[in-house]
């Protein structure tokens, strides 16, 4: 197989404005939200997004982060605590944030489960700032028992609140795999071509 070696370079002319273009929608991504579990990514989620048909249905309402006891669990936006406590009988914070998710500017909150808390409710929080700790001693930790950490996002507009698939905060990370694949690709493609014309040499 010979391939023209104007394919690579037109190919990597190409690429090149896509990797800049979707690094600068990550770095974007990445001052505005931050990850619950610090130097947890969003690529070791373990549980999916699976919202309820129904109101009371069954589902996940959010994604699952592997965690152990004690980790620190971190605010993901700037808001404000409107829960500090046990909720169900679970240690829950959540947070209204300040700025909104997508262009409904809908209020959205967020949620982390099971996490004892280091803040009270009413408090104003930064994106970073440290909210609570993973609680496991409870003895209802939820589904997540004594492995992970919950993170849901929920609108709260009215007239019916829903659930939000948390990963949208972290989108550019899937976004920037599908490129540098491509570019793997075009380094294979012109490493094939060099074998074969040594080959014919």
């Amino acid at each position: 197989m010979n391939i023209p070696p104007w394919v690579p370079v037109l190919s990597i002319f190409w690429i090149i404005p896509v990797l800049t273009s979707v690094s600068s929608v990550a770095a974007g991504d990445q001052s505005q939200w931050g990850l619950p579990l610090p130097g947890v990514s969003s690529t070791a989620i373990i549980s999916v997004f699976d919202p309820p048909t129904t109101p009371f249905g069954s589902g996940h309402r959010g994604v699952d982060f592997p965690a152990s006891h004690g980790q620190q669990v971190t605010a993901v936006g700037s808001g404000v605590v409107s829960v500090a406590g046990s909720n169900a009988g679970k240690p829950v914070v959540s947070i209204q944030l300040s700025r909104p998710i997508d262009s409904s500017g809908s209020t959205v909150r967020a949620t982390y489960e099971p996490v004892s808390a280091m803040v009270n409710t009413g408090d104003f929080v930064d994106a970073g700032t440290v909210i609570g700790i993973v609680d496991f001693s409870s003895g209802n930790a939820g589904h997540c028992r004594s492995s992970c950490l919950h993170f849901g996002l929920k609108v709260m507009a009215a007239p019916t609140p829903h659930y939000l698939n948390p990963a949208i905060l972290w989108r550019s990370n899937a976004l920037l795999q599908p490129s540098l694949a491509v570019h793997r690709s075009l380094i294979a493609d012109e490493q094939f071509q060099k074998s074969s014309e040594a080959f014919r040499h």
